[in-house]
């Protein structure tokens, strides 16, 4: 669902871009391909690989499994960018998709829009070389309050657990006011909270930096 809202935003904002969707699924879940979608512009195809993640209107990240990350042998990336589609309001939730799978087919239609995207590298620390946010099984990732507003305003993993424990002990928070209240299932999950992603969705196929 949420590769049929990338394509169709992608292809009323972009002249001459078509997006080809890929629905490829492995019994092995480490099998990674080259992306979840192709976009040829003028006619050609871009190398890029995009990750699109769907999430819930109540979303606050965009998280990305370990193995959708980096090639566990090589360390090289999987994907160059992943993008962050979130759906409306009114959309059925994990729990309860998960109860009822079949309730999606009872819906007419299902909306959303992309809210962010990043680079593989944003997820990463250029200081220390590791990414800003490492969440393992169980963890409850922290709510935005507690967050520097950007990335731009941190100089490495250091600063960061720094500005975090200074917002905790300002504002005299809880643990129902530090975290989110869902723990986290993946192994292993890397991630930035959606105000670090970029919002402009011109820039997307736009050149990838170099890793």
């Amino acid at each position: 669902m949420a590769e049929h809202i990338f394509k169709k935003e992608i292809e009323d904002n972009y002249e001459n871009v078509v997006v080809q969707l890929n629905f490829d699924h492995y019994l092995d879940p480490l099998h990674i391909d080259n992306g979840d979608v192709t976009i040829h512009q003028n006619g050609q195809t871009l190398p890029y690989r995009l990750d699109i993640k769907g999430s819930s209107f109540f979303a606050q990240w965009l998280l990305v499994e370990r193995h959708k990350f980096y090639d566990l042998q090589t360390r090289q990336p999987m994907s160059d960018r992943y993008v962050m589609v979130k759906f409306s309001e009114d959309m059925l939730s994990n729990p309860q998709l998960r109860i009822n799978p079949e309730s999606i087919l009872e819906r007419d239609s299902v909306n959303g829009r992309i809210i962010g995207w990043a680079n593989h590298n944003d997820f990463i620390s250029p200081r220390d070389v590791e990414p800003w946010f490492t969440f393992h099984r169980g963890d409850r990732p922290w709510k935005t309050r507690v967050l520097p507003p950007s990335n731009t305003l941190i100089n490495n993993l250091q600063h960061l657990r720094n500005s975090i424990n200074f917002r905790i002990r300002r504002y005299n928070l809880n643990e129902d006011e530090i975290y989110l209240r869902t723990p986290l299932d993946a192994e292993i999950n890397y991630g930035l909270p959606l105000h670090w992603l970029n919002s402009d969705i011109n820039q997307l196929l736009d050149d990838l930096p170099a890793h």
